[in-house]
């Protein structure tokens, strides 16, 4: 039914709007409210001359990229409840006609349906997802871990032409490296000293909690009992490691020190590095943003030139080349 509107107000969580259609005047308010981060209801009456509507929506973030959504509808012209999944550009929705007139049976079974998808959903499908991110946050962790110790080593190697770099610069004032940073958060200093294993506890209890499946039921108990002591030694072999370093970091840290790589790349009066790619393929280098897709690393690089000072900071893909007339004394 075509409608036109007349006013519009919304206000803090809701809307209030007058309209006209073939039917008449009418109005339609809303109320929303967010019960968390990833779940949100809204309450919404449509009253028009010889007509009347109630809408109850409940809405929920599943992941990332997707969102489901359950619509019961009530009033003279009938119950409807409308389901609908959001997934990246995709939307699919099905609705269903419960009854052609107000029934009050109907109007319970319908709100019933949205209540009982998202204990189906609380029981099953969050504990899934919390365990399936767990996993990643654990991969990613590791993966992080490996890379920081690749790149340590092979600046390790890379130090001693870096020392003979430096050295030949200051002897003819040339470009030196005083401090280089790569990442994010760029303001704060940070060294190679070693990172905190992921601890698997909290993957351990989420793994706890997963329904035991008839495919569980199957394996046998002496393999469940070497998969145990498998990650006891595992466990142990973290903790020694960690009572060996006195300092680590108890998280990843937001940026890595590459002075000695960039010196190492640097010539006497000169540093230059192609763009067009990321800058964690460099010797030495890897990506302390790998998890953040919100965030993209950057280089800050303070140098030296005769007896001048000056720094730039470039995007990551952003090529470099020492002198530059954007760096700031």
């Amino acid at each position: 039914q075509n409608k036109s509107d007349l006013t519009s107000t919304y206000f803090s969580n809701g809307s209030l709007m007058f309209f006209l259609s073939g039917s008449g005047l009418g109005v339609h308010t809303s109320f929303a409210r967010s019960f968390s981060q990833k779940s949100h209801g809204k309450v919404g009456a449509k009253l028009s001359t010889g007509n009347a509507e109630f809408e109850i929506t409940s809405s929920r973030i599943l992941s990332a990229h997707s969102k489901g959504n359950v619509t019961l509808s009530f009033g003279v012209s009938g119950v409807r409840l409308t389901i609908r999944y959001d997934r990246g550009g995709m939307r699919y929705v099905v609705p269903f006609s419960l009854t052609s007139g107000m029934s009050v049976g109907a109007t319970v079974v319908g709100g019933c349906i949205p209540a009982l998808v998202n204990y189906m959903f609380s029981r099953v499908m969050k504990p899934y997802y919390e365990r399936r991110i767990a996993r990643q946050e654990f991969t990613l962790a590791e993966k992080l871990i490996e890379a920081r110790k690749k790149a340590k080593m092979q600046m390790e190697i890379m130090s001693k032409k870096a020392e003979l770099n430096v050295k030949q610069a200051k002897e003819k004032y040339g470009l030196v490296v005083l401090r280089a940073r790569y990442g994010y958060r760029l303001h704060e200093e940070c060294d190679w000293r070693d990172v905190q294993a992921p601890s698997l506890e909290k993957l351990e209890k989420l793994e706890a909690s997963r329904p035991r499946l008839p495919s569980d039921w199957d394996e046998p108990e002496d393999e469940e009992e070497e998969e145990e002591e498998a990650e006891e030694e595992v466990e142990e072999e973290i903790q020694d490691q960690q009572a060996s370093t006195l300092q680590v970091y108890n998280s990843h840290p937001p940026n890595i020190d590459v002075t000695t790589q960039l010196n190492f790349f640097s010539k006497e009066d000169s540093l230059e590095l192609h763009g067009g790619k990321s800058k964690a393929q460099l010797l030495g280098f890897y990506n302390p943003c790998l998890g953040k897709p919100c965030v993209q690393p950057e280089l800050y690089i303070r140098y030296q030139l005769a007896s001048w000072v000056y720094e730039i900071t470039v995007d990551d893909i952003e090529p470099v080349r020492l002198p530059s007339h954007r760096a700031t004394l």
